[in-house]
Formats: structure tokens, sequence, C-alpha cells
């Protein structure tokens, strides 16, 4: 008698945004779930991405696994199918996005489009996780709620900060280490020790190198009210410019350089 035919199993897709130059954390993440059969199927994406010294280092471009992209997180978010995802990751890629967005240079924040993208790639259940700076939750906590996601955060451990794939992690990794990456940042963000006690102050951080202590902030996509969340995405994206005017845009550019 002939066994009936096993269905396969959908992998678990995970999407690394902002994944890095050289990203060789999700290069060994994808390695081990090949190893340990593990159904995993990785996506990195960063504009900074190096292909072709992964190219020669692998002789492609990773492992099977593995699908790596150079182009910007927000605008490959905008392009997955809503409900694809089971997670999406982002290590201090908030700190890098640009802001005022490409897709809408007058009104939304790319760091707003980013979670709006993301939660809406989500399948119901699926979840969020960003890494940033203690200083960070409250906001991010606010965005969550905006959009209809659950909620939660866990400080990073020094120890295991330290162990990081992320040299950003790695930058805040003890408490001297935090204090002089804040030292190093103030001019750049135009801010004052006395305005980073404020702040401090507000948000009931007691230690100036609690300001910059690493927190992974969890954001679920609910399975009541998934839809809900989509629809906001999608009244969003209509708002903002076509993908295939900005493309055009960007070949204009490329051409008269």
């Amino acid at each position: 008698m002939e066994k009936p035919t096993q269905r396969l199993k959908v992998p678990r897709i995970i999407f690394d945004a902002g994944c890095g130059k050289y990203p060789k954390g999700l290069i060994a993440a994808a390695r081990r779930a090949k190893e340990t059969g593990r159904n995993r199927h990785f996506i990195g994406i960063d504009e900074r991405i190096d292909l072709d010294r992964i190219v020669r280092k692998y002789g492609t471009r990773g492992p099977g696994n593995v699908e790596l992209a150079e182009a910007c997180a927000v605008r490959a978010l905008r392009q997955q199918k809503p409900g694809s995802i089971d997670t999406v990751t982002a290590t201090y890629l908030l700190n890098n996005l640009h802001e005022k967005s490409c897709l809408s240079p007058d009104a939304h924040s790319c760091s707003g489009l980013f979670l709006t993208f993301a939660a809406r790639a989500l399948k119901p259940g699926g979840r969020i996780i960003i890494v940033q700076d203690k200083q960070n939750l409250p906001v991010l906590m606010e965005a969550a709620k905006d959009l209809g996601l659950r909620f939660s955060s866990i400080e990073i451990p020094d120890r295991l900060a330290q162990k990081s794939s992320s040299t950003a992690v790695r930058e805040r990794s003890t408490p001297v280490r935090r204090l002089k990456y804040l030292m190093g940042s103030l001019r750049g963000w135009g801010l004052t020790i006395e305005d980073v006690r404020a702040q401090m102050k507000e948000q009931g951080i007691k230690a100036v190198s609690g300001y910059m202590k690493p927190v992974a902030m969890i954001m679920t996509k609910p399975f009541e009210g998934a839809e809900g969340i989509n629809r906001i995405a999608d009244k969003i994206d209509k708002e903002l410019i076509p993908e295939e005017l900005i493309r055009i845009i960007e070949g204009i550019k490329a051409r008269q350089e």
C-alpha cells in the first residue's frame, strides 16, 4: 500500500533588516539551522552589504537558505507580501535610517515606515525584534501601541552583549564602553550632557551608562486584529511615492552621474 505523501513544511522566514556590510552572524545562524535540520529561510538586507566579499569567501552568496541583497530595508519590507514573514529583526538599524524617507520626504519618518511595513509583512503571531538603546524604549513602545502590536522588552545582559556579532551591541557591552560611546556621540546628536540627564529623569533611568544600555524590544502581531494592522499600512502606502517612480528617478540620476 502506498504511503500518503507527507506535506512539506513551510520554512520559517526570518528577515534581518540592516544585516550589516558582512553579515557573519546571519550566515552563521543560517548554517546552524541547516546543520541541525531546522527549516529556516533567512533574508538579509543592507544598503552597505559587501556581496563580492561574501561570494569570494563562500563561492556563493552564503548557504542555500540565505537570500542577501543590497537594498533599503524600508523599501524591501514595503515590497514583501503581507503576512509572509515570521520574524523581522533589526539591530541598531533605526540609528542609521534617514530622518525622512525617500518614499515620503515631507511626511512620514523612515523609522515609522519601517515599523509599519514590517508589521504588515508579519504573519499573525509574528514578531519584530528591535535592539536599540534604552533611551529609545518609550518612543518605540508608543509606536507599537499605535499600530496595534503587543509590546515587551528585555535588557541584554553585558555578558551576552560582549559576545554579540553586532559591533554596535559590543560597543555598549559594559558601563565604561556605554559612557565612552555616549560622550563621543553627544556633539553629533546636537545634545549636551544636561539634555541627556533631563531625558534620564523623565524616563526613570538612574545611571548615565544605562541610557545606552542595549534593549531587545519585541513587538508581536496579534492573531485577532491582524487585518486592521494591514489596513493601516495599506492606507499609509497609498500616500507614498510609488516604488516604480522611485526606480525611474534613480535610473535618471544614475545616468547623469
